[in-house]
């Protein structure tokens, strides 16, 4: 055999040799990591074995013991929060851990509460029978039966009532049916024909309403009841309408509407109202809106009264509401033009100096802090075209 021949057979061995020990040590430090993690047996420690090696054999093995590790912590935080979402989460992300069958247990006792809970709220023979449908073994079955046995045994009285509905008629059912299930129904009755707030009757859906734009100083609404007796809708001063269309004006009402619905058949009424959303385009009759609480209600709330009784004109009125809802300079109050009906464009300022003074005093009157609007910033220009007189004195000592 050749010198050369023999020099490279060494060479072949000497490399098998170095890549098995190189083998060994590596396997050797897998199974140690594999050894420290299995000892802590914590989520960092399986996770940072899986970074390490993620070709190992031990891998596999890691992930499961990772995924019985995460459900155990995903299960102590749900039994923790001890809600719907909380399990029904964990349903969802594990849906092979061990507590599954008790998260499902545990949503059928909430599921059963809620429900419970709903069926009192609408207090009605349907709902109680829904109910004992949905839940057969909940705790609750037996008191749903007897409140449906109840309904049963005051229906006819009730549906009586219904025939000639007034609020003598229900206060009579109320004090002569003491443990009638309908006694709820009767009360609320009596206070929806004594009169309730339009926002109210709409989320009870008792009403339903129309409404329309007619200018910058009045909302048209048209109103139906949803109920099988009379009923007493207030618009309270300062309510909320909002425009359906992005670029029209919100609006909000500067004195109280009252409307009877005596009849099932639609009534119209238009309530005066100023303009809530000074760069916007004014409301025309095409422009719809919704009724709502003012995000300004507080402070609406506080002027609208005093405005009221001020007896004003529409411009005074105007500047205070924009001064409230849109926090208006004096050159922003500039906006609203008077014009003829011939002029397409120009026209004269509307609320001027006067105006906005008169406004400003209003709503110190209401307890509103106008110091701490914009339209404070402006005093000086406002006071200089004032004319002489108690608008001016009031406003002179409120600049000192």
């Amino acid at each position: 055999m050749s010198k050369t021949h023999l020099i490279g057979r060494r060479t072949m061995n000497v490399s098998t040799i170095l890549l098995l020990a190189l083998f060994m040590f590596g396997c050797a430090t897998t199974a140690k990591h594999w050894g420290e993690s299995t000892s802590a047996n914590t989520i960092a420690a399986y996770e940072d074995f899986v970074q390490r090696h993620p070709k190992s054999e031990y891998v596999a093995e890691a992930r499961q013991r990772l995924e019985i590790l995460y459900a155990e912590r995903d299960w102590a935080a749900a039994g923790q929060a001890n809600d719907t979402k909380a399990y029904e989460d964990f349903v969802q992300r594990h849906p092979k851990s061990e507590y599954v069958a008790e998260a499902r247990q545990r949503l059928d006792v909430l599921y059963a509460e809620r429900d419970w809970a709903a069926a009192g709220q609408a207090n009605d023979t349907k709902a109680y029978e829904d109910f004992v449908q949905r839940h057969p073994k909940s705790r609750h079955v037996g008191d749903a039966e007897s409140q449906i046995r109840l309904f049963e045994q005051y229906r006819e009285g009730w549906e009586r009532l219904q025939q000639k509905p007034t609020a003598q008629s229900f206060s009579d059912y109320c004090s002569q049916n003491p443990g009638s299930p309908y006694l709820s129904r009767a009360r609320a009755a009596i206070a929806d024909m004594e009169g309730r707030d339009i926002v109210d009757l709409i989320a009870e859906k008792k009403i339903e309403i129309e409404a329309k734009g007619s200018g910058i100083q009045s909302v048209r609404l048209r109103i139906r009841r949803l109920v099988p007796y009379p009923i007493t809708v207030r618009v309270p001063v300062g309510s909320y309408l909002v425009a359906s269309r992005r670029y029209a004006q919100n609006m909000v009402t500067t004195a109280e509407g009252k409307v009877v619905l005596a009849a099932e058949d639609w009534r119209s009424v238009s309530v005066a109202a100023a303009c809530a959303n000074r760069p916007r385009d004014i409301p025309g009759g095409g422009d719809t809106f919704s009724v709502q609480r003012s995000p300004h209600q507080e402070e609406l709330a506080q002027l609208m009264p005093v405005l009221d009784k001020a007896g004003v004109t529409y411009a005074t009125r105007q500047a205070a509401v924009w001064i409230v809802t849109d926090n208006a300079s004096y050159s922003d109050l500039g906006i609203l033009v008077t014009r003829s009906q011939f002029q397409a464009f120009g026209g004269t300022r509307t609320i001027r100096e006067t105006e906005t003074a008169r406004a400003m005093k209003i709503c110190t009157e209401a307890g509103i802090d106008v110091t701490r609007k914009r339209i404070w910033n402006d005093r000086s220009t406002i006071f200089q075209g004032l004319a002489d007189g108690d608008l001016r004195k009031w406003f002179e000592e409120k600049m000192r």
